[in-house]
This record gives C-alpha cells, structure tokens and sequence, in this order.
C-alpha cells in the first residue's frame, strides 16, 4: 500500500496536470482568431484555481468546493503567507470563474484584459513549481 505521503503527491500531481491543461487551452485559444477571451480567462481562472489547490493539498490545508481565489489564497496564508501575498494579484481572475458560464453575468472581456488573464495564471502556474520543487 502506498504511503501517505507518497497518496498526497498523486494527489498533487493530479491537479498539477488539470491546472496546466487549463493554462494550455487559454495560451492556444488566445491565438485563435475568433476573439473568445472571455473564454481564455475562464480558463485562466480555473488554471489559477487548480494551482492554487495543488499547493494547499502539497501542505494538507483543507479547502473545500470553492472558486474563489481569495478564499483559497486565505487558506494558503496560513502556512506560506509571502507566497499567498505574491499570488493575490490572481484574485482578479475570480470573477471569471463562475460569472462567465452564464449568459449576462459575466463581464465583458476584451483581448487585453484576457492577456493580463493568461499573465497572471502564468505567474500563478511559475511561482506554484517553484514551491513544489523546493
């Protein structure tokens, strides 16, 4: 049976995979010529999300269902408050989340809004390896 820590970093890994799929469809699809930004930064969003959730469960923090980045990056401050600080820019990126499935509640994205988007998920997806890889 596998050990404890050895279940975790499947676990680990297994949002690390979710989280970069997310970060590969937004870096394609911010190409594409049919101006879906408010889909890269839906995607963006759950990229950020799913980093985020890699790392709480690299330290065993319990986070629950939630979309909302503050109140993951609330629950990361407990144990690495310097890189919950360096990540709160992400929080931008909530609104994304949930609003933009459905029709008249999200906002409207232009393409440089869904550029700083996709920034900021890579920065998000950059400073989670670094803290895994320590």
């Amino acid at each position: 049976m596998p050990s404890r820590e050895a279940l975790i970093r499947q676990l680990v890994d297994q949002w690390l995979i979710k989280a970069q799929a997310d970060l590969d469809a937004a870096m394609a699809l911010i190409e594409y010529e049919g101006e879906l930004w408010a889909i890269v930064a839906f995607h963006c969003q759950q990229s950020t999300e799913k980093y985020i959730k890699a790392e709480l469960t690299a330290l065993q923090i319990e986070f629950g269902k939630t979309h909302d980045i503050s109140v993951l990056l609330d629950r990361l401050n407990e144990k690495k408050s310097k890189l919950a600080d360096n990540l709160r820019p992400a929080e931008a990126l909530t609104v994304f989340g949930v609003q933009a499935r459905y029709p008249g509640d999200g906002p409207d994205v232009d393409q440089a809004e869904a550029k700083h988007a996709l920034d900021l998920a890579e920065m998000v997806a950059r400073l989670i390896w670094d803290e895994l890889e320590e």
